[in-house]
């Protein structure tokens, strides 16, 4: 850079090293290329707006962004900001197949990112777990507003366990805020081609602060999971498996860190169809994929 300033520009080199450090990040970081997209993609349809608006919006989060630090500026804002486009514009288009959403809306239960754009807060769910309580919190960026439908954006197509889970445990913490309603309920995952649907049967609020409760004492005093990763509990419950079956563990490592060996190492803990009735069983009953 120093020499191309002093050539093109006539330039002089900076008296010292510390007078060029630049703190403009010329990368994103996962975390906000997602925030980025899924932003503005969500605020747009809870708004209303259409599918030739979203350039526009993505422009605004980045401004945002960019102002907190955590997003470049020049050419390479640009290509930054034309990727997230051209990603977004391709998950509208799969929404659009899936029908929407039906009065959409933003909900958090409790506290909410500060640069999440919600449009209703719920009072945080308060669980006993044992002597002390847990307080509860979680965001929904794009939901249907009686709750009974919540959508995901996710950069590939398919429907994998730990993703089925987390939409699980949403409805859960929604249903235990007595904010879902109907009999039925959905989960709406949408990728930049294909989009997977699950259907559910809504939890009644005692039953839904019943399962959270098992997992958040199960948090504290339960049995590590990587002797029973969840996420391939739901795989195989995707693909039509015994729910204790070791296959589907074969093709990743568990979700809470890394760890030096493969999964199938480590073996199933005696008490593993407990826990599966006791942990999982709950949720993955009341899911069924319908498209």
């Amino acid at each position: 850079l120093d020499a191309w300033a002093s050539s093109v520009l006539g330039i002089g080199e900076a008296p010292s090293h510390e007078a060029t450090v630049s703190t403009e990040p010329l990368d994103l970081s996962p975390l906000t290329a997602a925030i980025l997209k899924r932003e503005a993609i969500c605020a747009l349809v809870i708004d209303g707006g259409g599918r030739e608006q979203l350039e526009a919006r993505i422009e605004a989060v980045a401004t945002r962004l960019r102002h907190r630090g955590t997003y470049p500026a020049g050419v390479v804002a640009s290509w930054h900001r034309a990727r997230a486009t051209r990603q977004a514009l391709a998950w509208w288009d799969v929404l659009d197949a899936a029908g929407g959403v039906s009065d959409p809306t933003a909900l958090a239960v409790g506290r909410a990112r500060e640069s999440a754009e919600i449009r209703e807060l719920l009072p945080p769910l308060v669980l006993p777990t044992g002597d002390e309580a847990l307080e509860v919190h979680g965001a929904f960026p794009l939901a249907a507003a009686d709750g009974a439908t919540l959508v995901y954006f996710q950069n590939r197509d398919g429907l994998a366990g730990a993703r089925l889970l987390r939409g699980l445990v949403d409805h859960c913490l929604l249903a235990a805020s007595e904010r879902v309603s109907g009999e039925r309920a959905h989960l709406l995952f949408v990728g930049p081609k294909k989009y997977r649907r699950v259907e559910l049967t809504t939890l009644e609020t005692d039953e839904a602060r019943a399962a959270l409760a098992v997992l958040a004492a199960d948090l504290f005093a339960g049995p590590h999971a990587y002797h029973l990763p969840g996420e391939s509990i739901a795989d195989n419950h995707l693909a039509g498996r015994a729910l204790a079956d070791r296959l589907a563990q074969r093709r990743k490592l568990p979700l809470w860190g890394v760890v030096p060996r493969r999964p199938d190492d480590f073996s199933l803990p005696d008490e593993a169809d407990d826990i599966i009735a006791r942990r999982y069983q709950p949720l993955l009953s009341i899911a069924r994929e319908v498209d």
